[in-house]
């Protein structure tokens, strides 16, 4: 039982709070923990992968949609990132801030600071009741839930060779071992240098097989499967890519899963979990 000093005696039980204007009940309640590891995940049936952190209904990679997303059950969290001119990482999908702020700017070309003056956008037909959001640094988006989530890693346009070194230090002042907790994903299965990095640094990885793709060259898709830990595969996969993918014996995470009835189709070719942008829809109310 939880306790409350409330200036003359110890309560226990029910509180409340004034407003300013009257006395309303304060409720307490528990965040729920997602997939603490990455092998925590990998048991956990048909997890959830919040995609941008809820990009269709909160402005991505912010605040507000870390905490909806998590307060509605989520597993793991997934993060798209660019790095400043003074090598700040934050959350961005986008090689410029154009679609999200309106202007068309490579953060590559500024400092933190001056990305700071600018805010993230949500989408058309976000949830109204919140509006534009700062960006936030990498760090700010995962320290709130290091230890309770894992977290899927997008370098976008810093997964080159010469640039995606430099993350690995920011992922270890974070975590006792960022390898357990962090999943290197990109988004074309065809990056396989990227994959071949993420091994070579113990990390697992997963590449996104796009459906079209597969349909141009499905022998080179199974050969690009092989090197990565997870693969992605969307609902609108043909018959055959189904079996190819599976032939590969990768683990099978959907993506990404913009309504109810893509959710069904994917979870009927037993996908291990699915990634989502529209956790509204998806999850529901907040469990808290």
């Amino acid at each position: 039982m939880i306790s409350l000093w409330d200036g003359t005696q110890e309560r226990e039980g029910a509180f409340s709070l004034w407003d300013g204007d009257s006395e309303r009940p304060m409720h307490a309640g528990t965040v729920p923990y997602g997939a603490r590891n990455v092998y925590e995940l990998r048991a956990t049936p048909e997890f959830v992968v919040a995609h941008r952190l809820g990009s269709q209904d909160w402005a991505e990679y912010s605040k507000r949609g870390l905490v909806e997303c998590v307060t509605r059950g989520v597993q793991a969290l997934e993060i798209s990132v660019a790095k400043t001119s003074d090598g700040v990482w934050f959350g961005l999908h986008d090689q410029t801030l154009l679609r999200t702020s309106g202007v068309d700017i490579n953060p590559t070309t500024l400092t933190w600071a001056q990305v700071q003056e600018h805010l993230c956008s949500p989408a058309s037909g976000a949830d109204p009741a919140f509006g534009p959001q700062p960006y936030e640094r990498l760090e700010e988006l995962i320290e709130p839930y290091a230890g309770s989530h894992v977290f899927f890693l997008d370098l976008k346009y810093q997964a080159g060779p010469t640039a995606r070194d430099a993350v690995l230090p920011v992922l270890e002042s974070l975590f006792p071992r960022p390898q357990d907790k962090v999943i290197m994903k990109y988004a074309s299965g065809g990056g396989i240098t990227l994959a071949d990095w993420a091994t070579e640094h113990g990390y697992m990885s997963w590449g996104h097989f796009w459906t079209d793709d597969y349909l141009a060259d499905p022998a080179q898709a199974l050969l690009d499967a092989a090197h990565w830990t997870w693969i992605g595969v969307d609902a609108d996969a043909t018959e055959q890519m189904w079996i190819d993918m599976k032939s590969t014996g990768k683990p099978i995470v959907g993506a990404v899963v913009d309504s109810l009835e893509e959710r069904d189709i994917l979870l009927a070719e037993d996908v291990i979990g699915y990634m989502c942008a529209n956790v509204r829809e998806l999850l529901g109310d907040p469990v808290v």
